[in-house]
């Protein structure tokens, strides 16, 4: 069964819901960073949750990385008009077309339960990071939250922490709080 989102149900990403859920201000309190000059969101789909933290960081840089050119289409035509700091990048399967040492922070909401090599992903994240630069993982809990990928795909919390250190992060901070979603932090 393939894990990729399906880009035909892209109208589903846009519910506002989301953000209720999962409201951008939580993850920025826990970023506990103001200054992010870069930010590379990988798998941003739409560009639904980029933009929404590009509400709050409005002098931040935001790639919106995705494998697919549909979702990169939807972007470009909808959210870029309005957001001059958002670029939309066509990314490969586990590699980003940006320079070493590049970014602040690297951020991925709801897609580390569709990778397939998570670790290449992790270590793609590495080189793209500034020296103290963060990653961030948000994803479903591996729990029944009653939407999302089934629970088998789910990747639990413990699972994801062991493959940031074993990929070269540090300082790995998991937050529990959210009834759906994980969000993991960990520095370079």
């Amino acid at each position: 069964m393939n894990k990729i989102f399906d880009p035909k149900k892209l109208a589903k990403l846009h519910n506002p819901k989301r953000l209720e859920l999962l409201p951008p201000e939580y993850i920025v309190e826990k970023i506990n960073n103001n200054e992010l000059g870069v930010v590379i969101d990988v798998g941003a789909g739409t560009g639904f949750f980029t933009s929404a933290l590009a509400d709050i960081y409005k002098k931040t840089l935001f790639y919106a990385c995705d494998i697919s050119d549909v979702m990169l289409g939807y972007v470009k035509e909808n959210i870029v008009p309005k957001y001059e700091n958002i670029i939309p990048l066509l990314m490969e399967d586990n590699t980003i077309s940006l320079s070493d040492s590049f970014a602040d922070l690297v951020i991925s909401i709801n897609l580390h339960h569709e990778l397939d090599e998570p670790s290449v992903m992790l270590k793609e994240a590495l080189r793209l990071l500034k020296s103290e630069g963060k990653v961030v993982i948000i994803d479903f809990k591996k729990v029944d939250t009653g939407f999302g990928p089934p629970l088998e795909h789910r990747v639990a919390e413990e699972t994801v922490k062991d493959q940031l250190i074993e990929s070269g992060f540090s300082k790995v901070t998991v937050f529990n709080d959210l009834d759906a979603y994980y969000v993991i932090i960990a520095e370079k």
